[in-house]
């Protein structure tokens, strides 16, 4: 059970480094792959996409956004607010 709670502890660190990075140039887009770098460059070595699905997750959760491109941006704060199903 203490695997469980360091795995969120660390997912939720890593949410904060993730709208930390963004949050420096909120108008500049960034690619999950430069985010992945970022945060840890071992384990950008082993896989580049390693970020991904996370980056995604917190696009569900409405935290971040992601364009038609590919590129992540910090969440708009009045669309923080809306209902994540309409």
């Amino acid at each position: 059970m203490g695997g469980t709670a360091s795995a969120l502890a660390k997912a939720m660190n890593l949410d904060d480094e993730i709208l930390e990075i963004l949050s420096a140039s909120p108008d500049m887009p960034f690619s999950a792959k430069h985010i992945g770098r970022m945060l840890d460059r071992q384990q950008f070595r082993e896989n580049p996409n390693w970020a991904r699905p996370h980056l995604e997750m917190m696009v569900f959760q409405r935290r971040i956004q992601c364009d038609s491109n590919g590129y992540w941006f910090q969440a708009k704060t009045e669309q923080k607010r809306e209902p994540a199903f309409a």
